[in-house]
């Protein structure tokens, strides 16, 4: 599996509209992955359809199906939390 990084310009992301705002967290648990591994992925971005496309952009440069439907949820980032993203039950 290729080492993690942080997306860039190259993977779609640029600073837009919202620049200046703030950035939302967002979090993803059913992309598509390598099988039989679950996912889960972290997203910073300053607005959803951003994270959307970043996120996207980066399953597709890895080999996966960034087209396939997958879910966004924002974390509230007023209150202490703590989310369990994989758990190893499957």
């Amino acid at each position: 599996m290729p080492p993690m990084r942080m997306a860039s310009p190259a993977d779609g992301w640029r600073q837009d509209r919202n620049e200046g705002k703030g950035m939302r967290v967002f979090y993803c648990t059913d992309h598509d992955g390598y099988y039989p591994v679950g996912v889960a992925s972290i997203v910073v971005a300053p607005h959803i359809e951003t994270a959307r496309m970043a996120l996207a952009s980066r399953l597709d440069k890895l080999g996966l199906d960034g087209d396939k439907p997958f879910t966004l949820t924002e974390l509230d980032l007023t209150k202490a939390q703590i989310l369990i993203l994989r758990d190893g039950n499957y």
